[in-house]
């Protein structure tokens, strides 16, 4: 019976690291994409400069 929890309790923390985990990952793709298009703005903006220049 014990054992039976015990088990129990150890499976739903390895669920609950688990999805931890999952979010982390997720936050740093979120974080990677929304970098990304600031700078692929960036780029844009001094490329329309650019041409404005000349």
């Amino acid at each position: 019976r014990d054992f039976l929890r015990l088990q129990l309790a150890n499976k739903e923390r390895s669920e609950a690291l688990r999805r931890q985990q999952l979010e982390q990952q997720q936050n740093e793709e979120h974080k990677r994409q929304l970098l990304a298009e600031r700078q692929k703005r960036i780029e844009e903006q001094k490329e329309q400069r650019r041409r404005l220049e000349e």
